[in-house]
Protein backbone atom coordinates (compact mmCIF):
# COMPACT_ATOMS: atom_id res chain seq x y z
CA UNK A 1 0.00 0.00 0.00
CA UNK A 2 0.96 3.24 -1.17
CA UNK A 3 -1.10 5.77 0.51
CA UNK A 4 -4.59 6.31 2.06
CA UNK A 5 -7.53 8.55 2.00
CA UNK A 6 -10.53 9.79 4.13
CA UNK A 7 -13.18 10.00 2.14
CA UNK A 8 -15.93 12.65 4.45
CA UNK A 9 -19.68 11.74 3.24
CA UNK A 10 -21.57 12.87 6.38
CA UNK A 11 -24.92 11.28 4.76
CA UNK A 12 -24.72 12.38 1.27
CA UNK A 13 -23.71 9.70 -1.65
CA UNK A 14 -22.46 11.37 -4.43
CA UNK A 15 -21.90 8.23 -6.65
CA UNK A 16 -25.36 6.85 -6.20
CA UNK A 17 -25.25 6.75 -9.67
CA UNK A 18 -22.68 4.25 -10.12
CA UNK A 19 -24.02 1.99 -7.51
CA UNK A 20 -25.41 -0.47 -10.21
CA UNK A 21 -21.93 -0.75 -11.69
CA UNK A 22 -20.11 -0.84 -8.71
CA UNK A 23 -22.12 -4.08 -7.96
CA UNK A 24 -21.77 -5.79 -11.51
CA UNK A 25 -17.88 -4.97 -10.94
CA UNK A 26 -17.41 -6.79 -8.25
CA UNK A 27 -19.80 -9.62 -8.29
CA UNK A 28 -18.13 -10.03 -12.18
CA UNK A 29 -14.62 -9.99 -11.24
CA UNK A 30 -15.02 -11.70 -7.96
CA UNK A 31 -17.46 -14.08 -8.60
CA UNK A 32 -19.27 -15.79 -5.17
CA UNK A 33 -18.52 -19.75 -4.89
CA UNK A 34 -20.05 -22.80 -3.69
CA UNK A 35 -18.77 -23.13 0.06
CA UNK A 36 -19.78 -25.97 1.87
CA UNK A 37 -17.98 -27.23 5.16
CA UNK A 38 -17.59 -30.94 4.77
CA UNK A 39 -15.24 -30.14 1.54
CA UNK A 40 -12.51 -28.84 4.14
CA UNK A 41 -12.45 -31.84 6.55
CA UNK A 42 -9.70 -34.10 6.33
CA UNK A 43 -9.69 -36.94 9.21
CA UNK A 44 -11.11 -34.66 11.59
CA UNK A 45 -9.44 -31.39 10.82
CA UNK A 46 -10.64 -28.47 9.55
CA UNK A 47 -7.90 -27.06 6.63
CA UNK A 48 -7.73 -23.24 7.80
CA UNK A 49 -5.81 -22.36 4.73
CA UNK A 50 -7.97 -23.88 2.40
CA UNK A 51 -11.32 -22.41 4.34
CA UNK A 52 -9.75 -18.97 4.09
CA UNK A 53 -9.11 -19.39 0.37
CA UNK A 54 -12.55 -20.08 -0.54
CA UNK A 55 -14.11 -17.91 1.42
CA UNK A 56 -11.75 -14.56 1.76
CA UNK A 57 -10.01 -15.36 -1.79
CA UNK A 58 -7.24 -13.27 -3.02
CA UNK A 59 -7.94 -9.87 -4.69
CA UNK A 60 -5.65 -8.23 -7.36
CA UNK A 61 -7.44 -4.48 -7.10
CA UNK A 62 -5.87 -0.90 -7.07
CA UNK A 63 -8.12 0.65 -4.39
CA UNK A 64 -8.94 -1.03 -1.29
CA UNK A 65 -12.63 0.36 0.26
CA UNK A 66 -12.50 0.68 3.88
CA UNK A 67 -16.47 1.47 4.64
CA UNK A 68 -19.07 0.65 7.54
CA UNK A 69 -21.47 -2.13 6.75
CA UNK A 70 -23.92 0.34 7.24
CA UNK A 71 -22.17 2.46 4.19
CA UNK A 72 -22.66 -0.53 1.81
CA UNK A 73 -24.32 1.55 -0.72
CA UNK A 74 -22.09 4.59 -0.90
CA UNK A 75 -18.84 1.90 -0.96
CA UNK A 76 -21.07 0.73 -4.09
CA UNK A 77 -21.15 3.43 -5.74
CA UNK A 78 -17.88 4.82 -5.12
CA UNK A 79 -16.59 1.36 -6.53
CA UNK A 80 -18.84 2.22 -9.63
CA UNK A 81 -17.22 5.44 -10.02
CA UNK A 82 -13.90 4.37 -9.44
CA UNK A 83 -14.06 1.85 -12.41
CA UNK A 84 -16.00 3.66 -14.87
CA UNK A 85 -14.42 7.08 -14.54
CA UNK A 86 -10.77 6.13 -13.46
CA UNK A 87 -10.39 2.53 -14.48
CA UNK A 88 -9.59 1.77 -11.03
CA UNK A 89 -10.90 -1.87 -9.95
CA UNK A 90 -12.30 -1.08 -6.46
CA UNK A 91 -12.58 -3.57 -3.33
CA UNK A 92 -15.01 -3.61 -1.34
CA UNK A 93 -14.97 -7.20 0.98
CA UNK A 94 -18.35 -7.32 2.80
CA UNK A 95 -19.55 -7.36 -1.17
CA UNK A 96 -16.95 -9.87 -2.70
CA UNK A 97 -16.01 -12.15 0.28
CA UNK A 98 -18.47 -15.02 1.56
CA UNK A 99 -20.30 -13.92 5.08
CA UNK A 100 -18.14 -14.49 7.72
CA UNK A 101 -21.33 -15.06 10.18
CA UNK A 102 -22.25 -17.58 7.79
CA UNK A 103 -18.92 -19.37 8.00
CA UNK A 104 -19.03 -18.42 11.74
CA UNK A 105 -22.74 -20.50 12.07
CA UNK A 106 -21.68 -23.12 9.80
CA UNK A 107 -19.06 -24.02 12.03
CA UNK A 108 -20.42 -24.03 15.05
CA UNK A 109 -23.44 -26.00 14.05
CA UNK A 110 -21.09 -28.60 13.44
CA UNK A 111 -18.63 -28.67 16.33
CA UNK A 112 -19.95 -25.90 18.65
CA UNK A 113 -22.81 -28.20 20.96
CA UNK A 114 -23.23 -28.21 24.26
CA UNK A 115 -24.15 -31.99 24.06
CA UNK A 116 -25.99 -34.25 21.73
CA UNK A 117 -29.20 -32.54 21.86
CA UNK A 118 -27.77 -29.66 20.25
CA UNK A 119 -29.85 -27.47 22.02
CA UNK A 120 -27.07 -25.15 23.39
CA UNK A 121 -23.53 -24.05 22.29
CA UNK A 122 -20.64 -24.41 24.60
CA UNK A 123 -18.96 -21.26 25.27
CA UNK A 124 -15.08 -22.20 25.06
CA UNK A 125 -15.95 -23.94 21.90
CA UNK A 126 -17.77 -20.87 20.74
CA UNK A 127 -14.56 -18.75 21.85
CA UNK A 128 -12.05 -20.87 20.15
CA UNK A 129 -14.38 -21.00 17.01
CA UNK A 130 -14.58 -17.63 16.45
CA UNK A 131 -10.83 -16.62 17.31
CA UNK A 132 -9.90 -18.66 14.13
CA UNK A 133 -12.58 -17.44 11.93
CA UNK A 134 -11.67 -13.88 12.98
CA UNK A 135 -8.29 -14.50 12.36
CA UNK A 136 -9.02 -15.81 8.70
CA UNK A 137 -10.92 -12.65 8.09
CA UNK A 138 -8.20 -10.36 9.73
CA UNK A 139 -5.16 -11.94 8.04
CA UNK A 140 -7.42 -11.67 4.47
CA UNK A 141 -8.17 -8.10 5.02
CA UNK A 142 -4.62 -7.49 5.84
CA UNK A 143 -3.08 -8.99 2.76
CA UNK A 144 -5.76 -7.42 0.76
CA UNK A 145 -4.59 -4.10 1.78
CA UNK A 146 -1.23 -4.64 1.09
CA UNK A 147 -1.86 -5.71 -1.85
CA UNK A 148 -4.11 -2.53 -3.05
CA UNK A 149 -1.93 0.89 -3.98
CA UNK A 150 -4.14 3.02 -2.30
CA UNK A 151 -7.26 3.00 0.50
CA UNK A 152 -10.37 4.96 0.62
CA UNK A 153 -11.77 5.61 4.20
CA UNK A 154 -15.22 6.73 4.02
CA UNK A 155 -15.52 8.71 6.56
CA UNK A 156 -19.33 9.11 8.26
CA UNK A 157 -20.73 9.43 11.02
CA UNK A 158 -21.70 5.51 10.71
CA UNK A 159 -18.31 4.54 10.77
CA UNK A 160 -15.90 6.89 12.75
CA UNK A 161 -17.77 8.67 15.63
CA UNK A 162 -19.69 8.19 18.58
CA UNK A 163 -21.95 10.15 20.76
CA UNK A 164 -21.54 9.58 23.95
CA UNK A 165 -21.84 11.25 26.88
CA UNK A 166 -20.16 8.83 29.00
CA UNK A 167 -16.57 8.84 26.98
CA UNK A 168 -15.95 12.93 25.86
CA UNK A 169 -12.51 12.03 25.46
CA UNK A 170 -12.94 10.22 22.37
CA UNK A 171 -15.37 12.36 21.15
CA UNK A 172 -15.72 11.97 16.97
CA UNK A 173 -12.58 10.09 16.74
CA UNK A 174 -13.93 6.81 18.01
CA UNK A 175 -15.46 3.63 16.07
CA UNK A 176 -17.08 1.02 17.81
CA UNK A 177 -16.47 -1.47 14.79
CA UNK A 178 -13.33 -3.86 15.45
CA UNK A 179 -13.10 -4.19 11.77
CA UNK A 180 -12.85 -0.40 10.76
CA UNK A 181 -10.26 -0.31 13.71
CA UNK A 182 -8.19 -3.39 12.19
CA UNK A 183 -8.24 -1.74 8.91
CA UNK A 184 -7.41 1.80 9.95
CA UNK A 185 -4.44 0.49 12.22
CA UNK A 186 -3.21 -2.08 9.68
CA UNK A 187 -3.17 0.45 6.86
CA UNK A 188 -0.84 2.90 9.18
CA UNK A 189 1.87 0.09 9.77
CA UNK A 190 1.91 -1.22 6.46
CA UNK A 191 5.13 -0.99 4.28
CA UNK A 192 4.58 1.94 1.57
CA UNK A 193 5.27 0.17 -1.48
CA UNK A 194 3.83 1.19 -5.63
CA UNK A 195 2.03 -1.50 -7.02
CA UNK A 196 3.86 -3.73 -9.28
CA UNK A 197 2.02 -3.37 -12.03
CA UNK A 198 2.97 -0.53 -12.78
CA UNK A 199 4.01 -0.60 -16.65
CA UNK A 200 7.35 1.84 -15.52
CA UNK A 201 8.21 -0.18 -12.03
CA UNK A 202 7.26 -3.60 -13.80
CA UNK A 203 10.14 -2.72 -17.06
CA UNK A 204 12.94 -1.17 -14.11
CA UNK A 205 12.33 -4.41 -11.40
CA UNK A 206 12.93 -6.33 -14.30
CA UNK A 207 15.79 -4.39 -15.32
CA UNK A 208 17.32 -4.73 -11.92
CA UNK A 209 16.86 -8.97 -11.87
CA UNK A 210 18.26 -9.03 -15.21
CA UNK A 211 21.42 -7.20 -14.07
CA UNK A 212 21.59 -8.18 -9.94
CA UNK A 213 23.58 -10.68 -8.60
CA UNK A 214 22.08 -11.22 -5.29
CA UNK A 215 -19.70 -8.10 33.60
CA UNK A 216 -21.99 -5.95 32.56
CA UNK A 217 -26.03 -6.30 33.76
CA UNK A 218 -28.23 -9.12 31.03
CA UNK A 219 -30.02 -6.08 29.29
CA UNK A 220 -26.80 -4.07 29.19
CA UNK A 221 -25.51 -4.22 25.47
CA UNK A 222 -21.66 -4.79 25.15
CA UNK A 223 -19.95 -1.55 23.78
CA UNK A 224 -16.12 -1.49 22.35
CA UNK A 225 -14.94 1.89 21.53
CA UNK A 226 -11.25 2.38 19.96
CA UNK A 227 -9.07 5.81 19.27
CA UNK A 228 -9.02 5.31 15.21
CA UNK A 229 -5.88 5.87 13.44
CA UNK A 230 -6.75 8.25 10.85
CA UNK A 231 -3.57 10.76 10.70
CA UNK A 232 -1.54 9.24 8.32
CA UNK A 233 -5.15 9.21 6.16
CA UNK A 234 -5.31 12.16 3.72
CA UNK A 235 -8.26 14.66 3.95
CA UNK A 236 -9.82 13.27 -0.31
CA UNK A 237 -12.03 16.48 -1.45
CA UNK A 238 -15.00 14.50 -3.41
CA UNK A 239 -14.52 17.27 -5.91
CA UNK A 240 -10.86 15.86 -6.80
CA UNK A 241 -12.47 12.39 -7.34
CA UNK A 242 -14.78 14.36 -9.85
CA UNK A 243 -11.99 16.88 -11.15
CA UNK A 244 -9.92 13.53 -11.77
CA UNK A 245 -12.59 11.95 -14.06
CA UNK A 246 -13.26 14.81 -16.21
CA UNK A 247 -9.16 14.96 -16.60
CA UNK A 248 -9.52 11.26 -18.16
CA UNK A 249 -6.96 9.79 -16.35
CA UNK A 250 -7.34 6.69 -15.92
CA UNK A 251 -5.53 3.23 -13.97
CA UNK A 252 -1.89 4.34 -12.20
CA UNK A 253 -2.00 7.75 -14.00
CA UNK A 254 -5.09 8.40 -12.42
CA UNK A 255 -3.94 7.29 -9.00
CA UNK A 256 -0.82 9.41 -9.34
CA UNK A 257 -3.24 12.34 -10.02
CA UNK A 258 -4.98 12.06 -6.89
CA UNK A 259 -1.55 11.47 -5.24
CA UNK A 260 -0.34 15.04 -6.58
CA UNK A 261 -3.93 16.94 -6.58
CA UNK A 262 -6.08 15.08 -4.43
CA UNK A 263 -5.39 16.47 -0.80
CA UNK A 264 -4.38 19.75 -0.57
CA UNK A 265 -0.43 19.82 0.55
CA UNK A 266 0.11 16.43 0.78
CA UNK A 267 2.58 15.64 -1.93
CA UNK A 268 4.43 12.75 0.04
CA UNK A 269 3.25 9.61 -1.63
CA UNK A 270 3.67 11.40 -5.18
CA UNK A 271 7.54 12.39 -4.04
CA UNK A 272 7.72 8.71 -2.37
CA UNK A 273 6.36 6.73 -5.70
CA UNK A 274 9.08 8.82 -7.65
CA UNK A 275 11.87 7.88 -5.75
CA UNK A 276 11.34 4.73 -5.60
CA UNK A 277 10.96 4.54 -8.90
CA UNK A 278 14.67 6.44 -9.19
CA UNK A 279 15.81 3.76 -6.84
CA UNK A 280 15.08 0.82 -8.68
CA UNK A 281 16.01 2.11 -11.56
CA UNK A 282 19.29 2.89 -10.25
CA UNK A 283 19.65 -0.30 -8.61
CA UNK A 284 19.40 -2.03 -12.27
Amino acid sequence: MLNGFKLSLDNVDPFADWIKDGREILESTWPKKSRELDDFIAKGVLDGDAIKGKWFQKTNAHVFISHAHANESQALGLAGFLWKKLGLLPFVDSLIWGDQTELQSRIDRKYCWTDNKKETFNYDKRNYSTSHVHMMLATSLTAAMDSCECLIFLDTPKSISIADADAPDLGKVATESPWIYHELMTSSVLERKADERRPELKLAMESHRVHASDGAGIDEPLRVAYRAPVKHLSQMPVEKLQEAARRNVRTFDALDWLYQHGAPNDRGPFVLLKSLLEEVKRKG
